[in-house]
């Protein structure tokens, strides 16, 4: 069934390397699996990743998103009837209702995907009870980078620093993420270091680490970049005080940007800027700083279902 579900997100419509059971099961530790495949005449036609946890099923938790994985743009007819069978289901399991985090519209290509998806939730009754503000730098229509970046990108130019890409994930770990995390926020990378080291060895495609050093290689600052087809998200962002004095991030930004245009992407996600522990409210500092590299605002939404229907 694992080489089924995988090619099978991989042809997908809206497929991505996040939903291959590589990556779903690697914290398997932490989350029971409830994951659906759903036959049409002896016909796999969608699945969903998930878990479940105190009697309610989530699209699964441990991801950014999830969602019915389709091999073509479904409707929203064939969604609710998606949703029915699921709810036969759950009910039978003791599944009274399920947490549930669409994929994000930009991932789409064509704007009436995400709308099919919309109006499913509507025929179904969901209730949105969580609106995160996503930030997305549009790559094939951007807009204009405030100045600041621009002076940084120079005086770490002129500072001799250099970027690219490497597979050092320790040395980033060790060396920038975790003493930034730690000294600015006290806390620590959802990945620990065997685990994203193991991910980005099993999707080195995806998976990819940029950095920023000195003329004589000393880590200054990084990023990790999740690339899905023509979108490209970034994790783990993170500066040394001395990269921050010298303008490592806007030399390794701008780079990329330039980068995954030039490489025909449509988008550039900067992830969301809400403040635990509800996220509902906006940090106005980490929103700021991410509109400076030309971004916007796009909705993450969390839907609740009751399967009563």
């Amino acid at each position: 069934m694992r080489t089924l579900w995988d090619t099978f997100v991989r042809n997908a419509y809206n497929g991505h390397f996040l939903f291959e059971r590589a990556y779903v099961d690697y914290h398997a530790d932490r989350f029971v699996d409830a994951s659906w495949m759903f036959w049409q005449e002896e016909r796999l036609v969608a699945v969903l990743p998930a878990n479940q946890k105190n009697g309610i099923l989530h699209a699964h938790s441990g991801l950014s998103f999830s969602t019915f994985i389709c091999l073509k743009a479904p409707d929203p007819l064939f969604l609710k009837a998606c949703w029915s069978a699921l709810s036969t289901a759950c009910l039978s399991l003791g599944l009274a209702r399920c947490q549930y985090r669409p994929i994000p519209g930009y991932y789409n290509a064509s704007p009436y995907a995400w709308g099919a998806e919309t109006a499913a939730l509507a025929l179904v009754n969901a209730t949105r009870n969580l609106v995160q503000t996503g930030a997305v730098v549009d790559l094939q229509n951007p807009r204009r980078m405030q100045q600041r970046r621009y002076r940084g990108w120079r005086k770490a130019q002129k500072a001799g620093l250099y970027t690219g890409r490497s597979f050092d994930f320790e040395g980033y770990w060790n060396e920038v993420l975790e003493p930034n995390l730690h000294q600015r926020y006290a806390t620590h990378p959802t990945h620990s270091l065997l685990e994203i080291s193991t991910l980005a060895a099993n999707f080195e495609q995806h998976i990819r680490l940029y950095g920023t050093w000195t003329a004589k290689g000393r880590w200054l600052a990084g990023v990790v970049i999740y690339a899905n087809a023509d979108v490209a998200h970034t994790q783990y962002i993170a500066s040394t005080p001395q990269g921050r004095e010298l303008g490592a991030l806007d030399l390794l930004l701008i780079t990329l940007i330039r980068r995954y245009q030039d490489a025909g992407y449509r988008c550039l996600s900067l992830g969301t800027s809400n403040s635990p522990p509800l996220r509902q409210t906006l940090n106005q500092g980490l929103w700021e700083w991410k509109q400076s590299w030309g971004a916007v605002a796009y909705p993450h939404e969390c839907y609740q279902i009751d399967f009563d229907l």
